[in-house]
């Protein structure tokens, strides 16, 4: 039975395109792309729209590599959720089995050196371990006035990140926040220690044990860790990225986009990542979306481990109707889900200024049209 008010797919990728075009805007986002897999209505395509390099004027393509920033957690959380199948980490053991005693000295917690030895894996893949977070400080500034590295990633481009500079950071200016497990606190510090655990286990740098468990076996040719590998052959540089009007592309402060994100990939990338994990490959969407923290990031926006749902009735009243959505989010504005009706979708506005905007694209121009899909 065909809906009222269906459209054909040729019709849906048709305004799909338009809805990329109208999102680029000249003050604000600069290139933009869109990836749909849609196989119960036969909608599959990807488009893109703007400027990908201001250097040369280079158009924004369908296989233009982009920062897809914090989706980079999710590679990382099924990395560590297929260690846990074999045996090779417990999620439920101290994080110090697999972190260097050094690594964890004097970091910022309730009850100090000792509460330390009772963060789990799962607690820093859930973001409850109770740490500070040293990039976005909104909702824990630091102790003493310093900036957060949001901030210093603009102010201070040519700046140059080390992972332990990352925690040293944390270490010299953050307070506690909490106690182990007891409040959900999203912080890029957790994932460091991630990556720690991860070479700990294998004996190997994380971003190597994530290609081999994940980007190589789903087959991501057009993905690599930007601050620690060369592009791959025959793929061309990633996009530029805007926090604001500044350009934030190939500077040197964007290597602190490690084990907490790190990737830089292209659209259709995103979407085998996906479809990899919905067939358990290398560990199953299902085993990290769960254990929701409901109201994690904002209102209908909850954490799981690594990844994040939206409950579109929730974040906008009038879309209760809209499927939810799995999957996660960057603070460049990238996006990777798949719908409860099987859709996946990902891309990117490529613009860290206002780090809700891909939320309201997607649920305005994206599922509307996907909702109204004839079969």
């Amino acid at each position: 039975m065909v809906k009222l008010f269906s459209i054909s797919a040729a019709q849906a990728a048709e305004r799909l395109e338009i809805a990329v075009e109208r999102a680029v805007d000249d003050a604000a986002v600069r290139n933009a792309v869109l990836h749909v897999d849609a196989p119960r209505a036969g909608l599959r395509g990807t488009w893109a729209a703007g400027v990908a390099d201001a250097r040369d004027g280079k158009a924004m393509q369908a296989d233009t590599p982009f920062l897809s920033a914090s989706i980079g957690k999710l590679a990382v959380a099924a990395t560590a959720f297929s260690l846990t199948a074999e045996g090779i980490i417990e999620l439920d053991a101290p994080m110090a089995r697999w972190v260097p005693p050094e690594a964890l000295a004097r970091l910022p917690m309730v009850g100090g050196d000792a509460a330390i030895g009772r963060i789990s894996v799962r607690m820093l893949l859930a973001n409850r371990s109770g740490l500070p977070d040293y990039y976005d400080s909104d909702t824990h500034p630091p102790r003493d006035g310093a900036r957060g590295l949001a901030e210093l990633m603009i102010s201070e481009p040519q700046r140059t990140w080390t992972r332990e500079g990352l925690i040293d950071y944390a270490r010299e200016h953050y307070a506690p926040f909490a106690a182990p497990g007891e409040r959900f606190l999203y912080s890029d510090l957790n994932w460091d220690l991630l990556g720690l655990v991860l070479e700990g286990a294998l004996a190997r740098p994380f971003h190597e044990v994530v290609r081999e468990r994940v980007l190589d076996p789903l087959g991501l040719t057009h993905t690599w860790y930007h601050a620690f590998e060369p592009v791959p052959d025959g793929v061309g540089d990633y996009a530029d990225v805007f926090a604001g009007r500044t350009n934030l592309a190939r500077q040197p402060s964007l290597s602190l986009d490690q084990a907490g994100g790190g990737l830089a990939t292209t659209a259709e990338d995103l979407g085998k990542l996906l479809r990899g994990l919905e067939r358990g490959v290398p560990s199953g969407l299902d085993r990290l979306a769960t254990d929701w923290t409901e109201n994690a990031m904002s209102r209908g926006l909850d954490y799981g481990y690594g990844t994040w749902r939206w409950r579109p009735g929730r974040i906008f009243p009038l879309a209760f109707q809209l499927p939810q959505l799995v999957g996660v989010s960057g603070s460049t504005n990238s996006f990777a889900y798949l719908s409860a009706k099987g859709d996946v979708i990902t891309g990117t506005l490529d613009q860290a200024d206002d780090p809700s905007r891909h939320v309201r694209f997607v649920l305005s121009k994206v599922l509307p049209l996907l909702q109204r899909l004839s079969r």
